[in-house]
C-alpha cells in the first residue's frame, strides 16, 4: 500500500511532471505527499541537473506546488533542505518512512536514448523504497 510519497522537486519541466504524477497517485491511493526541494551548498536548485532557481529560498517554488496541490484537493508537506541531492533524498525517504520516491527524468537525450542524471541514478541504486522516474511531459 502506498501511504507516503516523497517527490523531489525544482522548477524544471521534468520535476514538475513528477510532482503532478505524484499528486495523481496520492489522490488514487489517499497518500500523503512530501515535496522535497534540495539546494546544494552554493544555494543552487540541484534536481534535475538543470539548475534554474539560484536563490537560497525555495519559497516561491514550494508555494506554487502547494497551490497546485490545493487546486487538486490535496494538502502536501513542502520541505527545503541543503546538501547533496541524492543523499538528502535518500535521508528524507528513510526518516519520513516514504513508501515511494518520485523523481523527474531529464528530457536530455544521450547516446542511445534518454539521459538519466547522476542524482537520479544514485537514488535508484541506493533507495530502500521503490523509485518512480517520470519523464518530462512532451509538448505537442
Amino acid at each position: 500500500m502506498i501511504e507516503r510519497i516523497l517527490v523531489a522537486v525544482n522548477d524544471s519541466p521534468a520535476a514538475l511532471a513528477a510532482f503532478r504524477y505524484a499528486l495523481d497517485l496520492a489522490k488514487r491511493y489517499g497518500a500523503s505527499v512530501r515535496a522535497l526541494h534540495v539546494l546544494d551548498e552554493g544555494g543552487v536548485s540541484a534536481l534535475p541537473p538543470r539548475a534554474v532557481d539560484h536563490n537560497r529560498d525555495s519559497g516561491p517554488l514550494l508555494r506554487h506546488l502547494t497551490s497546485l496541490a490545493d487546486r487538486s484537493g490535496l494538502q502536501i508537506e513542502a520541505v527545503q533542505v541543503d546538501g547533496e541531492p541524492a543523499h538528502r533524498i535518500l535521508e528524507q525517504a528513510q526518516s519520513w518512512s516514504a513508501d515511494l520516491v518520485v523523481i523527474g527524468r531529464s528530457n536530455h537525450q544521450g547516446v542511445g536514448g534518454p539521459w538519466v542524471g547522476k542524482e537520479t541514478r544514485m537514488v535508484l541504486e541506493f533507495a530502500d523504497q521503490p523509485v518512480l522516474v517520470v519523464p518530462q511531459e512532451s509538448r505537442l
